[in-house]
């Protein structure tokens, strides 16, 4: 399951909706709810799931965060033309080693990006002033 997938099965059910009446306000096949919600279709689209947003009437922060899931359940991703040499080895590594990763390892990954995001912010306020 993708986090788009888990969080739609959820919104989708606390509304008391069956996948093919979700699927009959979108005029859409049950089948495509269906594969939405285990993952067997990527994510889709912005303008896709603001329509689910507003077939399942959700919040604006509850379409905010569906987007967000739908964002980062995207299967390919698109590197900037920037990318070093070195970024683009260590994306390699780390996508070798995805369903290998323990939650551990995970908050230690992040925590290291926070930090470089911090040493980023820092160099950006001592330059501008």
């Amino acid at each position: 399951m993708t986090p788009f997938s888990d969080l739609l099965f959820q919104l989708r059910r606390a509304r008391s909706l069956r996948q093919k009446d979700l699927a009959a306000r979108l005029h859409l096949g049950s089948n495509f709810i269906s594969a939405l919600e285990v993952g067997r279709r990527d994510a889709p689209s912005p303008e896709r799931v603001d329509q689910i947003a507003r077939a399942l009437q959700l919040t604006a922060e509850e379409t905010a965060t569906l987007q967000y899931a739908a964002k980062i359940s995207q299967r390919h991703l698109e590197l900037p033309e920037e990318t070093s040499k070195e970024e683009y080895g260590l994306l390699h590594e780390l996508v070798g080693r995805v369903g290998q990763l323990s939650e551990t390892h995970i908050a230690m990954i992040r925590l290291v990006m926070q930090m470089a995001d911090e040493q980023h912010r820092t160099a950006l306020k001592e330059n501008s002033m």
